[in-house]
């Protein structure tokens, strides 16, 4: 072999590494082009879903309710036949009870939220008692009426309307008493904490549903003429 084919052989191997290098070079660019892409790429925002979403798909039926009943109210109101009826001494008590609750349980959602487990606890029970001490007095309410000789019937329309009102209204407060009483039980046991509160909220936030449907029903009853 001559020194002319020797290095004719050595220049086509160094034109063969530059050749690898050159090639390994534009591959490198391109991994690094694949990197800034994938840095662009959007990534999926996860979903949560809000309790009080739930609490308003459970809010709007009752108050179309509601306002249907409250409807025919006022239009049967204006009709001649309307004898209205005295207030039960019970229904003002009960009335002063349900708007304590409220602000009790705003009291325990707020110990709640700084991590005060035992003041959380103890106002829970509180609201609780005052619930079922608002759902009792509206029995007595009932019992006062009948004692009077008031009863639903179609010559006392006015009496029929507190009977059906005061009487639903109980009905849907059974709801937030039990929403209260899961409530106290996970305080008792000390299921809830200051992150994790979902179900503290809905049922708090029933509940003043609840008390903001019977001040309206107080009104329509006994004050709005």
């Amino acid at each position: 072999m001559t020194s002319v084919d020797i290095k004719e052989k050595s220049n086509d191997v160094t034109t063969g590494g530059g050749g690898n290098n050159n090639l390994d070079n534009f591959r490198g660019g391109g991994g690094g082009g694949d990197d800034s892409n994938d840095k662009n790429k959007t990534q999926p925002k996860e979903k949560k879903s809000s309790p009080m979403l739930f609490l308003l798909f459970a809010i709007i039926p009752i108050v179309m309710f509601f306002g249907a009943i409250i409807f025919v109210y006022i239009v049967r109101e204006m009709g001649k036949a309307w004898k209205p009826i005295s207030m039960p001494s019970a229904v003002v008590s009960s009335t002063l009870v349900l708007i304590i609750s409220s602000f009790t349980l705003e009291i325990a959602r707020s110990a709640l939220k700084n991590k005060l487990l035992e003041k959380f606890k103890r106002w829970v029970m509180i609201s609780t008692v005052l619930g079922i001490a608002f759902f009792t007095s509206q029995l007595v309410a009932w019992k006062q009426l009948m004692a009077k000789g008031v009863y639903m019937e179609a010559t006392n329309p006015h009496a029929t309307f507190f009977y059906i009102l005061t009487g639903v209204h109980a009905l849907h407060l059974l709801g937030g008493l039990l929403g209260l009483s899961y409530i106290l039980l996970g305080a008792i046991y000390y299921r809830f904490t200051a992150e994790k509160r979902a179900a503290v909220d809905v049922a708090t936030g029933y509940w003043h549903f609840m008390d903001v449907l019977w001040i309206v029903l107080f009104v329509l009853l006994f004050v709005w003429k």
